[in-house]
Order: structure tokens, then sequence, then C-alpha cells
């Protein structure tokens, strides 16, 4: 069997086009707000009311700032690879790459998606697969992990 790397989570946390673009169109309003909002608190005087739009609107360009920064940066990605060696994965932005060997492998159990590794040393590492949208490519990784688990002697439930 030769080398190979699986990447489930490569583009499964991508929004939908119809998501991406209200998520768009929210933050241009959200920017001709804070362009507008000058001009409301020149014309009303009532500072309050318009500090807390541009309060709430700043949160909102905030978000997605940091959304888009995060898709941006290699090294913040979700990530799920598969290789003879062992496995990789981040399962959220803000967690640390977690990454282990085959050899250090006791069992493996999948459910419909959901993975649970656990190792020799009792350490258990669940991954959830419902947010991959390719049942194609789920099922390519199962088939992948029976291979593997039979080929190192790995207990498979």
């Amino acid at each position: 069997m030769r080398d190979f790397s699986l990447k489930l989570f490569d583009n499964a946390y991508v929004l939908h086009p119809k998501t991406e673009q209200q998520l768009l169109s929210f933050l241009h309003y959200a920017l001709v707000l804070n362009l507008l909002l000058p001009f409301y608190l020149i014309y009303t005087n009532d500072i309050y009311i318009g500090l807390l739009i541009l309060l709430l609107d700043l949160v909102i360009v905030f978000g997605y700032g940091l959304y888009a920064w995060f898709n941006q940066k290699p090294r913040f990605r979700t990530h799920f690879t598969l290789s003879l060696e062992g496995v990789r994965y981040r399962i959220l932005v803000s967690e640390p790459e977690q990454e282990f060997e085959w050899e250090e492998v006791d069992t493996v159990r999948m459910h419909a998606h959901e993975l649970v590794f656990t190792l020799k040393n009792g350490e258990e590492h669940t991954l959830c697969l419902h947010k991959v949208q390719d049942e194609a490519v789920l099922r390519k990784a199962e088939t992948k992990i029976r291979k593997i688990a039979r080929r190192k002697d790995i207990q498979l439930l």
C-alpha cells in the first residue's frame, strides 16, 4: 500500500455561497452604517443611541474580520489528515494541532459521523465528522482506516 494523505476537513468548513453572500451583505450594511453614523449624531445630538449602534456595528465588523483572518492563515485552518505514519488534526481554530502515530493507537471506534481513537496510554481523541459534506470522502476515509487497522493490528469497534 502506497503512502497517502487524506485531508477531510479542507473546505468542509467553507460557508455555502448563499451564507457567504448574506454575510458579505451584512458586512456592507455595517460599513455603510459606520459611514452614516456621524451624520446621524450631528443631526440628532443623541450620543447614547449613536454610541450603542457604533459599538454593535464594530463588534460585527470585528467578528467578520477575525473570521476572515483565521481563514487566510494556513496554520489556523481546521483539518484531519490520515497518513500511513499517523493522524494529525485540528477541529477548532483555537485548539492546538493534535498528532499521534498508529503505533500508539489501541482501538478505533467508528460511528456514523464520529471517530474515537483510544491510545495505549488511555488517552482518547474524538473527531466529529458531521461537518464534512461529501459522503464519498467519508467512505474513503473509513476504508483507509479499516485497511490501516488491519495492517497495524488495531482493534476496530
